[in-house]
Order: C-alpha cells, then sequence, then structure tokens
C-alpha cells in the first residue's frame, strides 16, 4: 500500500494548519457521514492526496452534539479556509446537509456548493 505509514492530522476547527498565504495547491474538507468517522474518507483521501490536493478533515459526534453546535464549528472552519488557499467541500450524507445549512446561514463565505 503506497500510504501505509502516512500521518494523517485530523484539525478541529479551532487548529489552524499553517501557513497562511503559501497555496501551492488546493485544498479539500473532506466532511463524513452519520455514524461514521473522518477515517471513512480515508480512500478518498489517499486518491486526492496523490492527485496533488492538500486534504483536511472535519470530524463530529451527532450524538454528542447539537445540529446547530456542529454547523457553528463547520462554518468556523469554512471561514478559516476562505482567509487561505482556494478550497472545496467534499461530504457525504449528514455531512452534505451540514454543508448546505453552513452555506445557507453564512451568506458572507464565498459559495463553495457545486452540484
Amino acid at each position: 500500500m503506497a500510504n501505509a505509514g502516512k500521518k494523517v492530522k485530523i484539525l478541529e476547527s479551532h487548529e489552524h494548519p499553517g501557513d497562511l498565504g503559501q497555496c501551492s495547491t488546493m485544498k479539500i474538507l473532506l466532511v463524513h457521514g452519520l455514524g461514521r468517522t473522518p477515517m471513512s474518507m480515508m480512500g478518498l483521501s489517499n486518491y486526492r492526496d496523490q492527485s496533488g490536493y492538500q486534504i483536511e478533515f472535519f470530524g463530529y459526534t451527532a450524538f454528542a452534539e447539537s445540529y446547530e453546535q456542529i454547523v457553528t464549528r463547520l462554518r468556523d472552519r469554512f471561514r478559516l479556509l476562505s482567509t487561505q488557499c482556494p478550497y472545496e467541500i467534499v461530504a457525504h450524507s449528514l455531512g452534505g446537509i451540514l454543508t448546505r445549512s453552513t452555506q445557507a446561514l453564512s451568506r458572507s463565505l464565498p459559495a463553495i456548493l457545486r452540484y
């Protein structure tokens, strides 16, 4: 396996990935679905990482956080990303609903959704 032993850092909304303004690649934020963890997106992460994208994850626990808390954290992450490099969001299941809710509540963010 090409990525065996590779370390993946799962950033929380308050963590900073480093080097603002130093963009050499597009960032992709992966948002998992209900009952899953960021690790469920590893296959896609490995594929996109090999394609030259910088991958980040957004994790949440639907049973321990309210919907509003998760959307607020995700909004904060979008705001942080929007001050850095260009970015895209790839979301699955509830992650997609959270992403759409965040975008609807955050009109100040750049448009990020593609259908």
